[in-house]
């Protein structure tokens, strides 16, 4: 029998506090690929993995101009 663990998911609110940005802003970052869109959606809520957000810190952004 093996155990499968469950990945922690954020949301909205989450994202932003951690992110230390408005929510406005973390939608325009969804909008234009700057930011990863969810990973899934409960009802209209959308949900990231905890480890979609560390994969995107941990990858180098291009500079913004």
């Amino acid at each position: 029998m093996s155990t499968v663990e469950a990945e922690q998911l954020l949301t909205r609110e989450q994202l932003w506090t951690l992110m230390n940005i408005s929510p406005r802003k973390l939608d325009m970052m969804v909008a234009s690929r700057e930011f990863p869109e969810p990973d899934l959606r409960i009802g209209r809520k959308p949900r990231w993995r905890l480890s979609t957000y560390h994969r995107w810190i941990e990858t180098p952004q291009p500079a913004r101009s």
